[in-house]
């Protein structure tokens, strides 16, 4: 017997990781992980060295956001 409802399980279990979003959430929780291990680490208290974390966050958010991006979605300021 096949159950009816089974059309509600298995678009999301067999497609779930063949997707962009699987693609998506995996790189910021990667990108998360190396953030906060780098923000954790003793080196990060260091004049010099806490400004390159910090920028090295924001060039990995920049770039993960154009890796993704979908030029045909976005708004233009004008």
């Amino acid at each position: 017997m096949k159950p009816d409802y089974g059309f509600f399980v298995e678009p999301w279990s067999l497609k779930g990781t063949a997707t962009n979003y699987a693609a998506v959430f995996a790189t910021i929780g990667v990108a998360l992980l190396v953030a906060s291990i780098a923000v954790r680490s003793k080196a990060s208290e260091r004049p010099t060295l806490s400004p390159v974390i910090s920028a090295g966050i924001g060039v990995a958010a920049v770039v993960i956001a154009a890796a993704f991006a979908d030029s045909s979605k976005t708004i233009g300021i004008s």
